[in-house]
C-alpha cells in the first residue's frame, strides 16, 4: 500500500470512528432518558416492571430497547419474533391490550419468561406511535407487591397511552441517531 493510500485509509478510518462516537454520544443519553421515563411512569402505574420494545429488521421482529425491574438487564436486546406475544399483537394491530392473567392468554409469548426466570401475570401494553406509524410497544408488567396482582384498568390504559406519546418521541430520536450511526 502506498503512503497516499495509507493516509487516505487512516483518514477514512478516523472519520468512521468519529461518526460512531458522535452517534453513540447521541443514542446513550436517549436510552438513559427512556429508562428514567420508564421508572417514573411505572411508579405512576404501580407496576413492578416496564419495558420498551422496538421493531428490529424488516420482518417485524421486536427487540427490548429498554427495561426496568428485576430482570431488566436480561431483557435488553432480547428478541420477540414477528407477531408473537402480546407486544407483537399490539405492534401489528396498533391497539392497546390489558391482560389480567397472562398464563390464560393465548397470545402470551412465554419464551421471554423462560429466558429470564420471571413470572408475568398481568400486563398492559400500548403502541408507541410517531407520525401515525407504530414504532414500538410500551409495556407495564405486574403490580408492586405480592400476587395475585390487580388487573390494569381502562383508566390506566388511557394513562399509559399518554405516557406512550412521550416515550415514542424519545424512541424516534433514538432511531434517528441509530440510523446516523449505521450510515457511518
Amino acid at each position: 500500500m502506498s503512503e497516499t493510500e495509507e493516509n487516505n485509509f487512516e483518514k477514512k478510518f478516523r472519520n468512521l470512528i468519529e461518526t460512531i462516537d458522535v452517534a453513540n454520544a447521541l443514542t446513550e443519553p436517549l436510552t438513559v432518558s427512556i429508562e428514567n421515563l420508564l421508572k417514573v411512569t411505572a411508579s405512576e402505574m404501580n407496576s413492578e416492571e416496564a419495558s420498551v420494545l422496538i421493531r428490529e429488521g424488516g420482518e417485524g421482529d421486536l427487540r427490548f430497547l429498554s427495561a426496568i425491574g428485576k430482570v431488566a438487564d436480561q431483557l435488553k436486546n432480547l428478541h420477540v419474533p414477528a407477531g408473537k406475544g402480546i407486544a407483537g399483537f399490539v405492534f401489528s394491530s396498533g391497539q392497546p391490550m390489558a391482560v389480567a392473567d397472562a398464563g390464560e392468554e393465548e397470545t402470551f409469548y412465554a419464551e421471554v419468561d423462560r429466558q429470564t426466570g420471571y413470572s408475568t401475570q398481568t400486563i398492559l401494553a400500548t403502541p408507541l406511535r410517531h407520525n401515525g406509524e407504530v414504532i414500538g410497544v410500551l409495556e407495564y408488567v405486574n403490580r408492586i407487591g405480592e400476587p395475585p396482582y390487580e388487573a390494569f384498568t381502562p383508566n390506566e390504559m388511557d394513562k399509559a397511552a399518554l405516557f406512550a406519546e412521550a416515550v415514542a418521541s424519545l424512541v424516534n430520536a433514538y432511531e434517528s441517531a441509530k440510523i446516523f450511526r449505521d450510515l457511518g
